[in-house]
């Protein structure tokens, strides 16, 4: 029985050190193909595609929720949403201008909330 646990024990800690192993093959493998995406990539244009697909995705975002639930609610949040807007339009620009400076956009930190896991 003493040597079945031990067994046992050494197979898990054998599965465990795979387990370990593959995850940091896996990180090392990411960070390298990103690397070799920012090496030779020109990085004005890198920081124009970031600003226009973070800006142009929150937009769009705001356009779809304003709108619904200004349907939704009868438009009794029309004015909420009419006050809002110019606000909401500096913080998408704010977000756009920083992620184009640091070449990391907040979509891939939305996806990465969700429960499903949209972005590993």
């Amino acid at each position: 029985m003493k040597r079945k646990n031990e067994i046992e024990q050494e197979l898990d800690q054998k599965e465990f050190e795979n387990d370990i192993g593959k995850d940091l093959a896996q990180q090392y493998r990411k960070l390298s193909i990103e690397e070799k995406l920012r090496e030779n990539a020109n990085k004005y244009v890198v920081g124009i595609m970031y600003f226009t697909t973070t800006i142009i995705f929150f937009e769009v975002l705001w356009w779809l929720v304003s709108t619904l639930f200004s349907r939704i609610t009868l438009g009794f949040l029309e004015a909420f949403f009419t006050t809002m807007t110019p606000y909401m339009h500096v913080a998408f620009l704010i977000m756009a201008i920083s992620s184009a400076f640091t070449w990391k956009s907040p979509i891939i930190y939305i996806l990465k909330l969700t429960p499903n896991g949209w972005y590993d």
